[in-house]
This record gives structure tokens, C-alpha cells and sequence, in this order.
């Protein structure tokens, strides 16, 4: 489903503003811009692909604040949007959240599905850790010595 294009052009707007803020690490300004471009999202929100990328901006700023309890759900809500359940990127963020919450079983699953879906390359931008704990309990595809 698209968005009237009057509001995708305003949540367009409200995000590059928010990835200016990021760039600039001003994670107070982007999650406000983001959460702003979240407001004018209209119900049913889980039919528009907007959601999706909105929901994981605000995780980002979580993430990049370490505030791992908020991540969650975000997360959790953009995999049931468009192009959500399967992103390596989504699981990505949601395992490193449960992994820094101890959540060890969640995040086996959930980094399992980013390596499985968006191989090695997914974790490169982060912290070996995340990379390593899931390493450590999954095996390489048959044929391969290593991931």
C-alpha cells in the first residue's frame, strides 16, 4: 500500500533531516525527527514500507545510545512491515539488542538469521563481538572451513 504522497514527501523530509542528525551523532534531534515521521504514519502502520525503515531509524538511535531496552520494540514491530521479517539488517540490530540484554537464546536466533541472510558482510560495520558470539554457535555451510 502507498502513503498519499503529501505525507510520504513530510516523512521523506522529517528522515533525511534524521540521518543528518545521526551523521552529526545529535541521536536526541534524529530520534525526534524520526519519531515525528513515525506520528504521521497512518493505521493500519504495518501496510506501509515507510514503517519499516522508520521503525529501524529509531532502533539505530537506541543503538548507537546503547539504550539495548528500547531497541526491541522497534525492531519486533518493523518485522511484521513490509520487507521486514527476513531483513538480515533487522535481525541484525535485534540480536545485538538480546545479546546486550542476555537474552542469549534470542540472540542466537535473531543473529543466526542476519548471517544466514546477509552473510559475514552484515556485522563488518559493527563490533567483532557480535559476529564472534554467533560464530561460535553456528557451523559454516557444508564444503566452507569458515564463515
Amino acid at each position: 500500500m502507498d502513503l498519499p504522497s503529501s505525507i510520504a514527501k513530510e516523512i521523506d523530509a522529517l528522515a533525511k533531516q534524521g540521518n543528518e542528525a545521526m551523521d552529526r551523532e545529535d541521536y536526541e534531534s534524529a530520534f525526534n525527527l524520526f519519531n515525528s515521521a513515525w506520528s504521521i504514519i497512518p493505521d493500519p502502520y504495518d501496510s506501509f514500507s515507510e514503517s519499516t525503515w522508520i521503525l529501524v531509524a529509531i532502533a539505530d538511535v537506541f543503538f548507537f545510545t546503547k539504550k539495548w531496552e528500547k531497541m526491541t520494540t522497534p525492531l519486533e514491530a518493523a518485522i511484521s512491515c513490509p520487507n521486514g521479517l527476513g531483513n538480515p539488517f533487522i535481525h541484525l540490530r535485534l540480536g545485538q539488542a538480546y545479546l546486550e540484554l542476555r537474552q542469549l537464546e534470542k540472540a542466537k536466533d535473531e543473529l543466526g538469521r542476519a548471517l544466514m541472510g546477509g552473510g559475514k558482510e552484515v556485522f563488518e560495520s559493527d563490533d567483532s563481538k557480535y559476529f564472534e558470539f554467533i560464530s561460535q554457535h553456528m557451523s559454516p555451510p557444508i564444503g566452507e572451513s569458515a564463515w
